[in-house]
């Protein structure tokens, strides 16, 4: 995964910040630097940027919110 998914010094920071505050399982962490690997993809960037981290780590909550609506 590290040699796919690059982080900067910055994302790195941020996503320790989120994981610690939240306490995410290691799925969870994994999953968030996919779709930030995704989102990063799609603007043709080769490694995660702040903004593509972020959009991960929303994407993620709007995922959870969307299970607990349908339930």
């Amino acid at each position: 995964m590290k040699e796919f998914c690059q982080l900067t010094p910055e994302t790195e920071t941020l996503l320790l910040k989120a994981y610690n505050k939240h306490q995410f399982s290691a799925r969870t962490y994994h999953k968030i630097i996919n779709l930030a690997q995704t989102f990063a993809d799609m603007d043709k960037f080769v490694d995660i940027q702040k903004k593509h981290l972020i959009q991960g780590l929303m994407s993620r909550d709007l995922d959870k919110e969307k299970k607990t609506y349908m339930e």
